[in-house]
């Protein structure tokens, strides 16, 4: 009996031991169904993030084509803005558009995380925990880079619970922001802005080369300032109080603009975390400009260890002391007189290279950081004379946004071109393009 017992035992074993394969390819085909499914739901996000940059790049191209230069400079009602009373876009009418509005840690040319049109841009608070600070990507005819813009006490951008970009594997909202000191930005300094460029040339089609001493930065305005009465003693002390920050600024009817190799605070020719602490690099490294200006001629070894052993202040007054001489500013060479002829050849050519100053190329990626602690963007834009005195902006600038802007100085063309508009400029901008519609409509009756 327990020889039959084992025999129907060993019997059914073959049995258990199908049934058991049978479950265990059963669940491989769930498991490769599974992964199949995830493969598939994958592919499918990165086809709706591609349609997303597509229809955002489409967007903006049918702007430029469907709207004027008029009906384009104004831009809606302020109560539209969604961190009112500030508003940045891309300047119009310049030929920079834009590829891409995407926190820091996210792919370059990507919009997975904006909802906002490429007519209202990001404006950073300085709160941002790292890889959360919002940057914009752009092209101009010169000049493919990266925006990140961060203004003190600036209002935050309206939370989007629906936004699956901003959430977390489990479901939670992504922290945007933080009250944590560790992460403010402005946390001990005195400064109200900070914008950083980042970028490369595009590849240039013309055989002449572009020379950084060739580029300016500041404020374009197409209609121009007029100061009168009381108005224009304030206007002449605030020029003047600039000018102490920043003395090769040019001031002209329409515009302040002053050369782009002294303006930032600081310049790397090289690659550098666009979020994090920056400072002017030593000037013999291969961040430094400098690592693309000539020798000096007077250049040694003590010029090395002192520069080694200057503060990053002292880096930034002598690289716009040595490119504002480049730009033109205060050039001037030592005498030839009482030289030998040999020595004479030498200082010629140095002269000649000095003249040519630093020539940017479209290999290297070139970062610019610009600082303000002199204008305040809280409920009244203005410019701030003492602790206790300062003046309206709005008042001298007729309805025109300050700008974040590089240009080449001949030809005009921008390297980049943004807005930074504040409600209390659109009353006037308002009103004037009411008249510019008055005059056109009367025009068209005219004709």
């Amino acid at each position: 009996m327990e020889c039959i017992l084992q025999s129907k035992s060993f019997a059914s074993q073959p049995n258990r031991l199908h049934h058991h394969h049978q479950k265990i390819d059963t669940n491989i085909s769930i498991s490769n169904n599974n992964r199949a499914e995830q493969d598939a739901s994958e592919q499918q996000q990165q086809q709706q993030q591609q349609r997303s940059k597509v229809d955002h790049e489409s967007e903006h191209k049918k702007e430029h084509e469907t709207e004027t230069e008029t009906e384009y400079e104004l831009p809606k009602h302020p109560d539209t803005w969604p961190q009112n009373p500030l508003l940045l876009r891309a300047t119009p009418g310049c030929g920079m558009i834009v590829t891409g509005i995407r926190r820091h840690s996210e792919p370059s040319n990507t919009f997975s995380s904006w909802e906002y049109g490429t007519k209202t841009l990001p404006i950073n608070t300085g709160w941002e925990p790292p890889g959360r600070s919002w940057v914009v990507d752009f092209e101009s005819p010169l000049f493919i880079g990266t925006l990140l813009l961060r203004i003190r006490n600036s209002s935050p951008l309206p939370t989007n619970n629906n936004n699956e970009n901003d959430k977390m594997d489990d479901g939670t909202e992504k922290e945007t922001e933080t009250e944590q000191e560790e992460f403010y930005y402005f946390r001990g300094l005195n400064r109200t802005y900070q914008a950083v460029v980042q970028g490369r040339l595009r590849k240039q089609q013309q055989q002449q080369p572009l020379m950084i001493q060739d580029l300016v930065t500041g404020i374009v305005l197409k209609r121009p300032i007029s100061v009168q009465g009381q108005k224009w003693l304030l206007w002449r002390t605030a020029t003047s109080l600039v000018k102490l920050f920043a003395p090769q600024l040019n001031v002209k009817p329409n515009s302040w603009t002053s050369p782009l190799a002294t303006t930032p605070q600081s310049i790397f020719s090289q690659p550098v975390n666009m979020e994090g602490v920056i400072e002017e690099p030593l000037n013999d490294s291969p961040s430094s400009i400098f690592s693309l200006l000539h020798p000096s001629p007077n250049k040694n070894n003590n010029d090395d260890h002192h520069h080694h052993h200057q503060s990053a202040l002292a880096r930034v007054r002598h690289r716009r002391k040595i490119m504002g001489q480049l730009h033109g500013h205060s050039h001037s060479l030592s005498s030839t007189s009482g030289s030998s002829k040999q020595q004479q050849q030498q200082q010629q050519q140095h002269k000649q290279k000095e003249k040519r100053g630093v020539e940017m190329n479209d290999t290297r990626v070139y970062t610019f950081e610009f600082l303000q602690h002199l204008v305040h963007f809280d409920d009244n834009l203005s410019l701030k004379l003492s602790a206790n005195h300062g003046i309206s902006l709005g008042d001298f600038l007729h309805g025109q946004p300050l700008q974040i802007m590089a240009r080449h100085e001949t030809t005009q063309e921008v390297l980049w071109a943004f807005d930074v508009w504040h409600s209390c400029l659109y009353p006037d901008a308002l009103l004037h393009h009411q008249k510019q519609q008055q005059q056109q409509q009367q025009q068209q009756q005219q004709k």
